[in-house]
């Protein structure tokens, strides 16, 4: 079992219309075989912050679920106008735990460091 946790900053004011895009997704990722677990969490210190918390079968299925076409989709067209990704306050506060993501298409390798 693979879990994930991804870190998300919003732009201010567009909270509720990244939540509105993220449930969509999320109706879609319900049917990828391998996908276990799927949240979306307010952060309850950062009022832009949304984390996903996510649990996959095996590396297989979390790979499966990078390049399926909505979860591609989903990406290119909101990063710029919803998400924001000039820095991100969660990476600073990372320490090694293998098996978890960050941020967006951000692994701790296992020294660490982000792959």
């Amino acid at each position: 079992m693979l879990g994930v946790i991804a870190k998300l900053t919003i732009k201010e004011g567009k909270v509720d219309e990244a939540i509105d895009l993220i449930k969509t997704l999320m109706a879609e990722v319900a049917n990828e075989k391998g996908t276990l677990a799927y949240t979306l969490n307010r952060d309850p210190s950062n009022p832009n912050g949304l984390i996903f918390m996510e649990r996959y079968k095996d590396k297989a299925a979390l790979d499966h679920h990078s390049s399926t076409p909505h979860f591609k989709a989903f990406l290119l067209e909101n990063l710029k106008s919803v998400f924001w990704r000039k820095s991100n306050p969660y990476n600073s506060k990372l320490r090694k735990n293998d098996g978890i993501r960050v941020g967006l298409n951000q692994r701790l390798d296992d020294t660490g460091e982000y792959a």
